[in-house]
C-alpha cells in the first residue's frame, strides 16, 4: 500500500482468513510472546507462551475461546487435516510479525459448530493505534509504501 495523502498516515497490512476445524486439525507456528486478551476483545499484555497455546510442535486446536495475538512470530504455518490426508503451509514475508488465532464458542456465537477457524498473519498487533509504540503500525509519509507477501501451499499429509 502507499500513502496517496498529503499527510503522515498509520498503516497496517493483514490478512484475515478461515479455515476448516476438524476434531484433528492440526495447528504447528513459533511465536516468541502470546498477548492476552482485555475485555473488548483487545490485546491485553505479552506473557512468555503458556504451554497449553504453544505450537511450536504439531497441537490440536483448543476446544474453548481463543483471540490471542503471537508477536515475534516466524512467519511460517502449517495447518495439518490427517483424516483428509491434507495440510497448508502458510509462508510470510518479515513484516508479518504478528499472527492472531481465533476460535470462537457458542457463548459469542451461538451457531458456532467448530467448524472454522482464523489464523491471520499481521503487520502489527490489534489495536495498535492504542498502544504506545502503534503496535507495529507503520508511519507512512507521503509517497512511502509498506508491502509483504504471504503464500499458501496446499500439501499432501499422512492420514492418521
Amino acid at each position: 500500500m502507499t500513502n496517496r495523502g498529503a499527510h503522515a498516515m498509520t498503516f497496517g497490512l493483514g490478512w484475515h482468513p478461515n479455515f476448516a476445524m476438524t476434531p484433528a486439525t492440526t495447528l504447528q507456528t513459533k511465536a516468541s510472546r502470546l498477548w492476552t486478551e482485555d475485555p473488548g476483545w483487545l490485546p491485553g499484555h505479552p506473557i512468555a507462551v503458556p504451554a497449553e497455546m504453544d505450537f511450536s510442535t504439531p497441537r490440536r486446536l483448543p476446544a474453548h475461546w481463543v483471540n490471542n495475538g503471537y508477536d515475534g512470530w516466524s512467519g511460517k504455518a502449517r495447518i495439518t487435516w490427517p483424516e483428509r490426508g491434507l495440510a497448508l503451509r502458510i509462508t510470510a514475508d518479515p513484516v508479518f510479525r504478528v499472527i492472531f488465532l481465533f476460535v470462537s464458542d457458542t457463548r459469542f456465537d451461538a451457531g458456532y459448530q467448530r467448524d472454522h477457524f482464523a489464523l491471520e498473519p499481521m503487520s502489527h498487533m490489534a489495536d495498535g493505534h492504542n498502544q504506545p509504540d502503534l503496535g507495529g503500525l507503520a508511519v507512512l509519509e507521503p509517497g512511502e509504501s509498506l508491502s509483504g507477501r504471504m503464500g499458501l501451499t496446499v500439501e499432501a499429509s499422512r492420514p492418521p
